[in-house]
Formats: structure tokens, sequence, C-alpha cells
């Protein structure tokens, strides 16, 4: 069928067995599990075509609820947990690996019909303290 769109999955260990480009890669949660995480990130870099684009989501360290509680906080206590990332550290990251085209992605979500637990979600996400971190790297 022209113009139907297809899609491939993968794991993160299969990426360098596939010998196509990929429009788009997404990692859900899965950068902070890797023991070399921004040579995967630039691996997969690599796997897109022109004007691909790679999405990146992780637990964010700097969250409010981890400055509140500290070493208490729940992502600290996962053992498959390598890194933990802030969005400072990880727009540096990138930027050391050249990528140009980055983009922190905030999306307001509607968590409870509660309008106090909603506002506060909303400022959470605003002021980038929400508990996950979203990034889009495009492929110039």
């Amino acid at each position: 069928m022209k113009g139907a769109a297809s899609t491939s999955r993968c794991t993160i260990g299969q990426y360098s067995t596939v010998t196509f480009l990929f429009d788009g890669i997404i990692t859900i949660d899965v950068i902070e599990h890797l023991f070399s995480p921004w040579d995967t990130m630039r691996k997969l870099y690599g796997r897109l075509i022109d004007g691909g684009w790679l999405c990146v989501t992780t637990p964010n360290a700097d969250c409010l609820k981890s400055r509140l509680i500290k070493t208490s906080w729940g992502e600290f206590h996962n053992p498959s947990h390598i890194y933990f990332l802030t969005p400072k550290s990880m727009r540096s990251i990138f930027n050391k690996l050249g990528f140009r085209k980055v983009k922190r992605l905030r999306w307001f979500v509607r968590y409870s019909g509660n309008p106090l637990l909603s506002s506060c979600h909303t400022l959470l996400q605003a002021s980038g303290l929400d508990g996950e971190i979203r990034y889009l790297i495009s492929k110039a």
C-alpha cells in the first residue's frame, strides 16, 4: 500500500544489527539503566535518517520529590538504575555529543479530577520539577 507507515521494533541490544535507518527512535526510561548511555545515544542518533528524531525519557533526579526526600526517593533505591540524571546533565551531555537540535518536551497531563492536585501537577511540570525528563533530539 503506497504511503503506508511501517514500524520496526528492536531491543536496545539489537539495534546495532539492524541494517536500515529509522525515522524515529523512542527510549522510555532506558537511559538510566545503561552502563554506557551516552555511547548508546550516539549510536542511536547514527541510526536516524536525516530529519529523524530520538525521544529520550528518564526519571528526573532534580524533581521536587527527590529534593524533598533525598535518598528516600524511590528511584534512588531501584538497583537497576546506574545513572541519576537531571535536565541540566542531560542537556550538557547532548551538547557534548554534538546534538544541536535538542528540545525539552513538556506536556500537561490532568492527573486528577481534584482541581488543587491538578494545579500542583501543572505547576510542577511547568517548572520542570515533575518526576520525568523528556527530550526530543532532531537530526538535521
